[in-house]
């Protein structure tokens, strides 16, 4: 499995799911806690998880964000996630750019064409 195609399930095998348990399970690396479930797709997810620390931050974040926002509105989930109206929060959208913040206060920022994650096309 690629991690493109772990992002985009997140939403479809993830969304209902316990949030403190998954990421009890991520903390302690107690994947077998969470390979209880019957659907072999989700299973399939779990086991990418267990090996791949990227799509394990993924999750986290999307457990945080997964009722603020549709991350298949953006170019990537690393766009979604870091244009959540949150504080600490990296990256602005405006007029359908995506920029990288420079002064919140000011309302600055660097415009962007891609992700600085994973590069793909803002």
């Amino acid at each position: 499995m690629q991690c493109r195609n772990f992002e985009d399930s997140m939403s479809r095998y993830f969304s209902d799911v316990d949030a403190d348990v998954y990421r009890e399970a991520m903390t302690k690396e107690k994947w077998f806690s969470l390979k209880s479930t019957t659907d072999t797709k989700q299973r399939a997810l779990i086991e990418h998880l267990s090996r791949c620390s990227d799509c394990s931050n993924c999750l986290w974040q999307y457990l945080s964000i997964r009722d603020k926002v549709d991350y298949h509105e953006y170019p990537c989930f690393h766009l979604a996630y870091y244009c959540v109206d949150e504080e600490e929060r990296c990256i602005s959208q405006h007029h359908g750019l995506f920029s990288i913040i420079l002064d919140r206060a000011e309302g600055t920022g660097i415009v962007i064409g891609a992700c600085p994650w994973c590069n793909s096309k803002a």
